[in-house]
């Protein structure tokens, strides 16, 4: 009875919407994704921000690494590599709404790789609760690769 006199008077502007559903809980992720040369045989160290905007807490997230073919593993990090589709998975734990939490990889590249741009991307790719907003779920970075071409020359270096 009461369900019937609850949709009468929402749909007769009796009543807030709010009022007569309760909110699916949410937590706007924002993702910035930095990379920088690193200091170990052809690698990059990269740095995911994770921003919770709210408006509620974050349970749990994940962040996945969209990473160069020529990568060839993860180094002291809490993420895990998969060879086989060039991604490391990250994870995030609980964020308060307006925190920010931080996960860092160091990726190292196979020492054949060619000259050119490397480029990656983090996408948040689960989290609890749901993210209402897309559009700040992924952020890239590039950098450039330039290998030794003389035997004296110095060690290859990446350019960010």
């Amino acid at each position: 009875m009461f369900h019937l006199l609850a949709t009468a008077a929402l749909v007769a502007g009796l009543m807030p919407a709010a009022t007569a559903a309760a909110a699916t809980p949410q937590a706007d992720l924002a993702i910035d994704l930095r990379a920088r040369d690193g200091i170990l045989l052809i690698s990059l160290h990269y740095t995911v921000a994770v921003t919770n905007r709210g408006p509620q807490a974050l349970t749990s997230a994940t962040v996945t690494l969209l990473l160069d073919s020529d990568a060839g593993g993860v180094l002291g990090s809490p993420c895990t590599f998969n060879a086989a589709n060039d991604t490391a998975t990250c994870p995030v734990g609980g964020l308060a709404p307006g925190a920010t939490a931080t996960v860092s990889a160091t990726i190292l590249f196979n020492s054949g790789m060619p000259p050119g741009p490397v480029a990656a991307t983090a996408v948040r790719s689960a989290s609890m609760p749901a993210d209402p907003f897309a559009g700040n779920d992924s952020d890239s970075a590039t950098c450039i690769y330039e290998p030794v071409l003389q035997p004296l020359d110095p060690p290859p270096d990446m350019r960010c």
